[in-house]
């Protein structure tokens, strides 16, 4: 922002009948605030059962962690947790005073979507930034065959250009030996550019995936990485991070989420 606007701004807040709060930030550090692409917003968790369910997300703890961007998501069910859930939380929680977006559809195929197909919840929903997150060499997985893929990811492609969004199939990946094959084949067979795959857990599986991850971004994709739980004293992503950094790979290509709540 011009610091002229910035400076009239204030003496317009001055010289109102609102509350000022001043806040002393000195020797503190202050940064932009986060965005989060992968918070299980309305709980996630169940895979032990119906106690093991995760409560939802809440706003004290959200801002919190610094975060003033989040998208939500499903995860591995789809049956008992629901998008259109989801969907109001995004909107409550931006009523709050975050920004919000949200995935659609869960780890399996056939994919769940709000209004039917991927393409209609692209189009007519503002907050369905693409489709995720697909689980991929993962025992939870529907094992999608190459030509699922395809087409999810021709749908993506086409609504996201045609409501003026990247159009990206988020993809949860696991740790089975298949690892990212299938997606390399379609980039080797098909025209559809890389931009449209955003996988994440990349640094989180063990050595073979990070090696993916950093083939991955030097051919010009994207890569999540899960942030490390200081709880059981992860490391993982940090040490991934900045073996990446050493290598001068470009970091603008890596983002960390959260997977609150999973």
């Amino acid at each position: 922002m011009d610091p002229s606007k910035t400076a009239s701004f204030i003496d317009s807040i001055r010289h109102s009948e609102l509350t000022i709060l001043p806040i002393s930030v000195e020797d503190q550090l202050i940064i932009p605030g986060l965005i989060d692409v992968h918070v299980h917003a309305i709980g996630g968790g169940g895979e032990q059962g119906p106690y093991s369910r995760t409560p939802e997300s809440r706003l004290s703890e959200l801002i919190r962690g610094g975060l003033t961007t989040i998208v939500g998501v499903l995860g591995t069910d789809g049956v008992t947790r629901s998008l259109s859930s989801l969907l109001q939380k995004m909107k409550g929680l931006e009523h709050d005073g975050l920004t919000t977006w949200m995935w659609t559809g869960s780890y399996r195929i056939p994919m769940v979507t709000l209004t039917g197909s991927l393409q209609h919840d692209l189009l007519l929903i503002d907050k369905v930034i693409g489709a995720g997150e697909l689980a991929l060499s993962d025992h939870r997985s529907s094992w999608p065959s190459k030509s699922d893929l395809i087409q999810l990811l021709s749908d993506a492609r086409v609504a996201g250009m045609l409501s003026g969004k990247l159009g990206v199939v988020h993809f949860h990946l696991g740790s089975a030996p298949t690892k990212i094959d299938l997606l390399w084949q379609i980039l080797n067979e098909t025209t559809i550019p890389i931009q449209h795959m955003y996988l994440t857990h990349m640094s989180s599986r063990g050595d073979d995936l990070i090696e993916e991850a950093r083939k991955w971004i030097k051919a010009g994709g994207m890569c999540d990485f899960t942030a490390d739980a200081d709880i059981i004293n992860e490391n993982a992503t940090v040490v991934t991070l900045n073996k990446f950094r050493a290598e001068k790979l470009p970091l603008k290509q890596i983002t960390v989420s959260s997977d609150a709540y999973g």
